[in-house]
């Protein structure tokens, strides 16, 4: 472990500052240090306290709230970063491991990356599945409703979402965080359908019938690699 690493988990050995770091990574537009004062119940300078030793070791970084038409300090808002950190003992190695499959994946041709996809979208559906029983939702919840339960699966995956209700019968969400990126490189073009097939059975676990259109797929222009996904799900018949 080197020392970066060190640093690192003695910053997360403190039960607060961990809550806050998963605050800051579940929030879209990031937050500021009264957010973090207010979902905690800790005074101000505590929170920035908090949110200056996290970001001294890099899991988050901040920007001035461009949005604060305040006068006075310029405000800042923190949101998580987008390099992966990961630490085992004993060893492992599952990035070998993603390498191996991967590879073994390529060499099989489109028979492998369609099973791949098919995979990726059978636990999908099944996350799904499960998770639309977690949040009980049946025939009678409100369109908000499922469009909250889905915002928490994606959540749970550590996708970063941003789901917005545009109507009864249309969803627009955008995925933040590819959970995927650092073996994007490797074979992005499997990678990216394997990760839409997922989406798609989250999707297809909510709905009877939807139609599922992957708007774009971009990265951030803020100087922090991200996978992002847009889609748009028009639903024809709601639930199954």
């Amino acid at each position: 472990m080197n020392e970066k690493m060190f640093k690192i988990a003695g910053v997360l050995s403190d039960l607060t500052r961990y809550s806050i770091y998963n605050y800051v990574a579940t929030e879209y537009n990031g937050v500021s240090v009264a957010d973090v004062a207010n979902e905690f119940s800790i005074h101000p300078n505590v929170a920035r306290l908090h949110l200056t030793k996290l970001e001294n070791v890099e899991l988050i970084y901040s920007e001035f709230d461009k949005q604060n038409n305040k006068s006075g300090r310029p405000s800042k808002r923190y949101k998580v970063s987008s390099e992966a950190v990961s630490f085992h003992l004993p060893h492992r190695d599952y990035s070998l491991l993603t390498t191996l499959a991967l590879n073994a994946i390529d060499a099989l041709g489109k028979i492998g990356l369609d099973e791949f996809s098919n995979q990726a979208y059978k636990y999908g559906k099944d996350f799904g599945l499960a998770s639309r029983t977690q949040h009980q939702i049946s025939n009678s919840s409100s369109s908000k409703d499922i469009a909250a339960a889905i915002r928490n699966t994606l959540v749970t995956l550590g996708l970063n979402p941003h789901v917005e209700l545009v109507d009864d019968e249309k969803l627009v969400f955008e995925v933040r965080n590819c959970t995927f990126i650092e073996s994007m490189k490797k074979n992005p073009g499997a990678l990216c359908h394997a990760h839409q097939s997922l989406l798609k059975g989250i999707i297809d676990a909510y709905f009877a019938q939807s139609y599922f259109k992957v708007l774009n797929n971009r990265h951030n222009n803020d100087g922090h690699k991200c996978c992002n996904y847009s889609v748009q799900i028009i639903a024809t018949e709601y639930y199954i």
